[in-house]
């Protein structure tokens, strides 16, 4: 009778161990999935079976549900998506475009505003690289009188890339921009030109449900220009030109959204 015993416990125990592996406790092989419905449910677990029809889930609770692809809303595999909780992700690799507003004010009341897109392909989890286009418009004070401000935009066009610090659900990560800024026209048609933009940064993503997630950030804005620039006396109302060769530096901060 022993032997029977210790022979039932030991067979158990090797197709619980077995099952436990298959169904992902063990090595996971198996897919996880999200699947939410159009009423609101979440369903969290590992496929065990598809057809044109439905799908059906292991639940963390050992238990399995069949769901009609008629009533799923949306739907995202571990084979795609990096699956955090309450059914936030981000996609694993693919195309996404982002738009940042950026902004940055100094002591004066006078800064830099921006609006800027990228187009950014992700091969992997950890990199990202793409282009980017935007305007940038600067204030600043080349003459060094204190009431004599100006507004210099840049349109500036660059190469981007960008490496991923972390992989949780709030992702931290460096970025680079370098190109070109071409001057725009300034109110007073002064003469100014463009040159070299560079601007890193860091930032934060964060996962989202759907197909539109949240970015913010910190960058640092260089960009080479060369002028000159009309000063008008406030006391005698001489005009005086003042040459300049610079690099402008601000640090802005950058909000977007990004779209996947």
């Amino acid at each position: 009778m022993r032997k029977i015993t210790l022979s039932l416990v030991l067979g158990l125990g090797v197709i619980l161990g077995t099952s436990a592996q298959n169904f992902g406790f063990g090595e996971a092989n198996l897919e996880s999935v999200i699947v939410q419905t159009y009423d609101g449910s979440i369903y969290k677990g590992y496929v065990l079976g598809r057809t044109d029809f439905e799908i059906t889930i292991l639940l963390p609770t050992m238990d399995t549900i069949s769901v009609h692809e008629v009533l799923i809303k949306r739907k995202k595999s571990s084979n795609d998506y990096d699956i955090f909780k309450k059914g936030r992700a981000y996609p694993k690799k693919g195309f996404y475009g982002t738009l940042f507003f950026s902004s940055n004010y100094n002591s004066e009341g006078r800064g830099s505003n921006g609006l800027n897109a990228q187009l950014v392909y992700q091969p992997s989890q950890k990199f990202g690289y793409g282009v980017s286009g935007g305007f940038q418009s600067n204030g600043l004070n080349v003459s060094g009188v204190d009431w004599d401000w100006s507004n210099y935009t840049f349109w500036q066009f660059d190469a981007y890339g960008k490496y991923n610090l972390s992989r949780n659900s709030t992702r931290i990560y460096a970025d680079m921009k370098l190109g070109y800024g071409f001057a725009g026209d300034t109110w007073r048609e002064e003469e100014v030109s463009g040159g070299m933009h560079i601007e890193p940064g860091i930032g934060f993503q964060f996962a989202s449900k759907g197909h539109i997630r949240f970015n913010v950030g910190l960058s640092q804005q260089f960009q080479y220009s060369e002028g000159a620039s009309s000063v008008w006396s406030p006391n005698a109302f001489e005009q005086t030109q003042v040459n300049y060769e610079l690099w402008y530096s601000r640090t802005v901060l950058r909000i977007g959204l990004e779209f996947f």
